[in-house]
Parts: structure tokens; C-alpha cells; sequence
């Protein structure tokens, strides 16, 4: 997200906050690594059903959110 801090110049930006402690699985709220994905897209600008289509083309099997996001950019950027 730090590396596509550019896109959000000018624009109204959406900062989500997670104070749950890194050992938390998911907190009270549900958060998984895919929808934090989903979240994170949205909030760079991305449609939430572009957002979606684009975390489900990767294997986000034991991955981290940012490790999923990194993938659905590469992907795209590779079209």
C-alpha cells in the first residue's frame, strides 16, 4: 500500500485500522487475510467487485493480506 501511496494523491483516502494483537486469527470482527485484501484494494480505488475477481485469481492459501494484494497487482499489471 506504501508503494501505491502515489494513486491516492488528491484523492480521499480511507485508513483502516486493525488493534487487534498480531496473534489474534481473525478478531471479534471476522477479518481474514481475503477480505483485508478485498478492503485494501477498494480503499487504492479499485471497485469492490474489481477488488473481489482480483484476490480470487490467486491462491491465497497461508497467505498474508499483503502478501495477497502483492499478487492481485502483479497479476493485473501482467495483463
Amino acid at each position: 500500500i506504501i508503494e501505491m501511496r502515489d494513486r491516492l494523491d488528491g484523492a480521499d483516502a480511507v485508513v483502516v485500522v486493525d488493534n487487534r494483537s498480531p496473534g489474534t486469527a481473525g478478531g471479534a470482527r471476522g477479518h481474514t487475510p481475503v477480505a483485508d485484501a478485498v478492503g485494501a484494494l477498494v480503499a487504492l480505488g479499485y471497485k469492490p467487485q474489481e477488488a473481489s475477481r482480483m484476490v480470487r485469481g490467486v491462491d491465497a492459501a497461508d497467505l498474508s493480506s499483503e502478501e495477497i494484494i502483492r499478487a492481485a497487482l502483479k497479476a493485473v499489471a501482467v495483463r
